[in-house]
């Protein structure tokens, strides 16, 4: 098992975020976004600041 994957299955979440909705991280994750992640992440961060305000990263 990659280091990674076993890092990834001790969250207590998982959001993926990947073009390849067969990739087996999508298999694991709580939420699933299927998309480049170069789109997907603006429109997440979009999304949180109306629920929750200014968002730091």
């Amino acid at each position: 098992m990659l280091p990674a994957i076993y890092t990834v299955q001790r969250a207590e979440n998982i959001l993926a975020v990947n073009w390849d909705a067969d990739a087996p991280i999508m298999q694991m994750a709580d939420y699933v976004v299927c998309a480049d992640i170069f789109e997907a992440i603006p429109r997440l961060i979009q999304i949180a600041e109306e629920l929750r305000g200014p968002v730091k990263i």
